[in-house]
């Protein structure tokens, strides 16, 4: 599998430009503008975004950006991860997580919203789909012990029926960010072989992070590298709908060809 495309985005740029320029504008009004606007930008990187940097009215802007910039690589399919209302031991459900939750449903709204208005003859929208992280994780820790691709011996010859497997206990402990970067890393490496990939371009620019622990052979990438869990839960939840797809159709096919 060809994997071309393959980056990290920081969605809070989108929101600084935006609270950049309406402070810009009041500012203007006020006073003549003393400083450059690249001294401006080194400033505000200090700056933690103010609460107005998170209203519907700034992340609707974001969830578009987002949304128009996926559009343009025109995918057949778009995954969407589903978010939980973690609340981290408290009482309540953290400020951030609301965030983040709100910015998933813009997200849909977009694209629904998108399909729902575009013109007839156009190139298809895209299928869109939400998927549980948990799941995906919980598919690839399995890899390690059976077989995630379907094949023919899983059926008995001339039944009609499905040899099901054992089921497999896996053990009872969480599934931690390094568990996941490590399989990640481990397909980089070609130690495992339940996913053959090749990068090409950007993709194989992102690769690089996962070398030697987040320290890439090129010094100027290692220091662009500050988190490869996302990286690794984007490519895993990618990988493992490919996968379900792929074992569909081949169930589709084996079960057709049981019943010729």
């Amino acid at each position: 599998m060809k994997l071309r495309h393959w980056s990290k985005r920081d969605l809070l740029l989108g929101l600084q430009d935006q609270q950049h320029a309406s402070e810009a504008l009041g500012k203007e009004v006020r006073e003549p503008a003393t400083t450059t606007c690249k001294e401006a930008r080194r400033s505000s990187n200090k700056d933690v975004l103010p609460k107005t940097a998170f209203t519907p009215s700034a992340l609707s802007k974001v969830a578009f950006e987002v949304v128009t910039g996926l559009l343009q690589h025109q995918p057949d399919v778009i995954l969407i991860e589903r978010q939980r209302f973690r609340s981290g031991g408290q009482a309540a459900v953290q400020e951030w997580t609301v965030r983040v939750n709100m910015l998933e449903s813009m997200l849909w709204a977009c694209l629904h919203t998108l399909q729902e208005t575009r013109s007839t003859g156009t190139v298809n929208f895209p299928t869109i789909h939400a998927i549980n992280p948990a799941t995906v994780a919980n598919f690839w820790v399995t890899g390690k012990h059976m077989d995630l691709e379907l094949h023919a011996e899983h059926y008995q010859a001339g039944s009609g029926i499905m040899e099901l497997q054992q089921p497999l206990k896996l053990p009872r402990k969480k599934i931690e960010k390094k568990d996941k970067v490590q399989i990640v890393r481990s397909w980089i490496a070609g130690s495992r072989d339940d996913v053959n990939l090749c990068f090409e371009g950007e993709a194989a620019q992102t690769a690089e992070f996962f070398h030697s622990k987040g320290r890439s052979s090129s010094p100027k990438l290692a220091l662009s590298v500050t988190k490869l869990d996302d990286l690794a839960d984007s490519l895993l939840q990618a990988l493992a709908w490919a996968r379900w797809e792929q074992n569909s159709r081949q169930i589709e096919k084996l079960l057709s060809d049981l019943n010729d």
